[in-house]
């Protein structure tokens, strides 16, 4: 795939592995440790070709005995391990890390989104994404694009993607919005299930 695309100029680069949910970092485990799989396949990536950028996802829940637990954290959100084992490729500068972030319109389980709890919210989530992926990744020296978000766009959703977008305009963060499809079963698309008309209010957001 690397050397069918690497000329074309609308590939910037490769995401190595959706949500590497079951994986862990930094704990010495090859057949479990995403920053040790991320360099290597990354490394062979910018071998082939060295213009194409290295996006790199966060891990799932992690483990308690890796420094990395985190049962709040979505699927590829969790960056723990960069405060304690750096993901190093040949070429640093080829290096983004991409988290995903999603809202209680995908899974409204997460205590932070329970406005009885936070009645702030959704004011008390920038502390929760800091936490889960751009403070590990900056103090790292990395570049953040989230490489997922979005959702249903109703309720408290839509509170969610309102601040979330408002946190990426503050941090200076690019981004991916999920989805443009409409058949994305728990987050619809920016195109509604005609697939021809334009969702008004995503569109519009984003």
């Amino acid at each position: 795939l690397v050397r069918l695309f690497c000329d074309r100029w609308n590939v910037i680069g490769a995401d190595l592995l959706n949500e590497p949910w079951g994986a862990t970092w930094g704990e010495g485990k090859p057949m479990t440790d995403w920053d040790t799989a991320a360099a290597q396949l990354g490394n062979e990536i910018l071998h082939e070709c060295p213009r194409w950028l290295i996006f790199v996802e966060g891990i799932g829940t992690g483990s308690k005995e890796g420094g990395t637990f985190c049962d709040l954290c979505f699927w590829g959100e969790n960056l723990l391990g960069l405060s304690h084992t750096h993901l190093t490729l040949s070429n640093p500068a080829r290096l983004v890390y991409s988290p995903h972030a999603y809202g209680p319109g995908t899974n409204s389980k997460m205590h932070y989104f329970n406005r009885s709890a936070y009645p702030e919210y959704p004011d008390n989530m920038p502390a929760v994404w800091e936490a889960h992926f751009l403070r590990p990744a900056r103090a790292a020296g990395g570049t953040v694009v989230v490489g997922e978000w979005g959702g249903v766009y109703e309720g408290a959703d839509e509170l969610w993607q309102d601040r979330f977008k408002a946190f990426l305009l503050e941090e200076k963060l690019s981004s991916f919005y999920w989805a443009l499809n409409p058949n994305s079963g728990d987050t619809g698309g920016l195109l509604l299930s005609d697939w021809r008309t334009a969702h008004k209010a995503k569109q519009a957001l984003v």
